[in-house]
């Protein structure tokens, strides 16, 4: 078994980054979660399943340089997602807060294809665990000249670029944020954990626990953002193995802390030119699914076997199978069933409608989202 170090030294030698031509998905963790984040859980995923990454491998986040550095890899094309692994220390963290709010702003979003750019949350260690009502009101540092000791060199441009950020996200975000820190006061722990549960919960979340965990995040990225794979596991022999840990899905169209609902809870659009009005999100997917397969009845096989949310038999709520498939319906084509998984996040979801309108060969021009007044 290879040590941690070399561990760690075996990713520095395959990470990607911006200037590269690979996909790749961005790792947010929180630098004294090193040995378990990169040398235990990453690299299973870069050595075992083939997956492209960037992440910081200075461990140092008061150099001269890392806002930028990390700023632009996120923007590259080539970044597709997030991938934030979250426990106390992580969501105390300035630094990590600072990378999590810039993905979700409107400038970074509109560089990315439909607006969107995914968020991934592994939990580990202790996870959601509440801070300590004794660390609540603590200072998480920002703004600090000195920290444990070191001079941090770049404490004003943080907090000039953190405030700049929040006032970049949407109108609800920046408001529900706002409640908690404005840009003069200190930031304490209790407060930027409360920001981390309005910026991640809802989001598609995994628990951390063996090697099963890796399987089943394996099989969620790869449905969704397939390029960053460099090589392809046999998903057939993933979907075999009994998975034990537990996923926490909330639909994506969430309430934030306040009540107030998010502007995308239901959806309209447009196929083969037909019109349906308030689609819940899963609807969207099944009626879309039915449609264009029902059309390209030759291609199903093909479909199956490409498509991470579509199995053949019935398949709901079995465990032995993709959390994908906790939800859904049951449809049968030309007498064969198939089950169309709907347990599923808003970026998943409609990267299975392109993956579906692309591998049938019919013009994307077919599905136009009318929420957001745009084709897939």
């Amino acid at each position: 078994m290879k040590d941690i170090e070399e561990k760690i030294g075996y990713l520095k030698e395959h990470i990607c980054n911006k200037d590269g031509d690979k996909d790749y998905l961005f790792i947010s963790y929180k630098s004294t979660d090193k040995e378990l984040v990169l040398g235990e859980i990453v690299y299973k995923l870069v050595y075992d399943y083939g997956l492209n990454v960037y992440f910081d491998g200075d461990f140092d986040k008061h150099n001269a340089d890392w806002i930028e550095q990390f700023r632009s890899n996120m923007e590259s094309p080539h970044c597709k997602a997030i991938i934030t692994f979250i426990d106390t220390a992580y969501l105390t963290s300035y630094a990590t807060l600072m990378e999590v709010v810039y993905s979700q702003t409107a400038a970074l979003r509109s560089l990315k294809p439909k607006d969107q750019f995914p968020i991934y949350t592994v939990s580990i260690n202790n996870g959601w665990a509440e801070v300590l009502a004794e660390e609540k009101n603590e200072d998480i540092g920002l703004n600090k000249e000195y920290i444990e000791g070191n001079k941090n060199l770049t404490a004003e441009k943080e907090n000039k670029q953190l405030n700049t950020d929040i006032d970049a996200l949407d109108e609800l975000l920046r408001k529900e944020i706002r409640k908690l820190y404005y840009e003069k006061a200190k930031l304490k722990k209790g407060n930027c954990y409360k920001i981390f549960e309005i910026l991640l919960k809802g989001r598609r979340e995994v628990k951390y626990k063996d090697e099963n965990t890796l399987r089943d995040f394996y099989t969620m990225i790869f449905g969704d953002v397939e390029s960053v794979f460099s090589k392809k596991i046999d998903t057939k022999d993933i979907k075999t193995v009994k998975h034990e840990q537990e996923y926490i899905e909330k639909p994506v169209d969430s309430v934030l802390k306040s009540g107030k609902k998010k502007s995308y809870g239901t959806y309209d659009f447009m196929l083969y030119g037909e019109k349906y009005e308030n689609y819940k999100l899963k609807n969207v997917l099944i009626t879309t699914f039915k449609e264009v397969i029902n059309k390209n009845l030759d291609k199903l096989d093909i479909l199956i076997n490409q498509i991470n949310c579509l199995q053949e038999g019935d398949v709901l709520k079995n465990k032995e199978y993709s959390s994908v498939f906790r939800a859904g319906e049951v449809v049968k084509f030309n007498g064969k069933e198939v089950t169309i998984g709907t347990s599923l996040n808003k970026e998943a979801v409609f990267n299975y409608i392109n993956k579906l309108i692309e591998l049938c060969g019919e013009d994307k021009e077919i599905f136009k989202d009318m929420t957001s007044s745009g084709t897939v």
